[in-house]
């Protein structure tokens, strides 16, 4: 179950796997309403569930920060300039996935609307916050984007790790044993 220096254990691939197939349909959304508008399959099949996904990655991501805390000294090592470079990335990639949906839930409740997970309300309607609507609005989208690049680079750091580098650093997130 635990992670070990070689290699992450199934509950961190579990919670790697199931927040990269999330972020995947939040953007795949997402970006489905920004190319062809409200008015295509995408849209309208993951659209009405991008709060709820939202919420599922927010929730996903604290029980994933709290398991990278208690892993911590288990967890395969990044040595050197390019392991710190590594440890950073990794650092900006949780406070990204961390920040994003709390920004989101800000504009929650700065509207004043309900947050709701499949139905069942979280947080009741209220008056609206100002400041949390101005700062949710502000930071959200942004910030998704500058998570979906970073992702993007991560994908593109592993790819390059894997077929460039040819080490085992794709290996210890993934069903493939690493060799080390």
């Amino acid at each position: 179950m635990n992670d070990s220096q070689h290699a992450y254990g199934p509950i961190s691939k579990a919670l790697h796997w199931s927040m990269a197939g999330l972020f995947l349909l939040q953007f795949a959304s997402s970006g489905a309403k920004r190319v062809w508008g409200k008015e295509n399959v995408i849209t309208e099949l993951l659209g009405p569930h991008h709060a709820n996904i939202g919420i599922m990655l927010l929730a996903l991501v604290i029980v994933r920060i709290a398991w990278a805390f208690r892993q911590r000294q288990n967890r395969p090592v990044h040595t050197g300039p390019q392991g710190k470079l590594v440890t950073r990335g990794h650092l900006a990639l949780y406070a990204l996935m961390l920040l994003v949906p709390v920004a989101a839930v800000l504009i929650r409740l700065g509207t004043g609307k309900p947050l709701t997970f499949f139905g069942f309300a979280l947080l009741p309607a209220g008056e609206g916050i100002a400041w949390a609507k101005e700062v949710g609005f502000t930071l959200h989208k942004p910030l998704a984007w500058v998570l979906a690049a970073s992702i993007a680079g991560h994908i593109g750091m592993a790819l390059y790790h894997r077929f460039v580098k040819r080490d085992d650093s794709l290996a210890r997130i993934t069903l493939s044993k690493a060799t080390r």
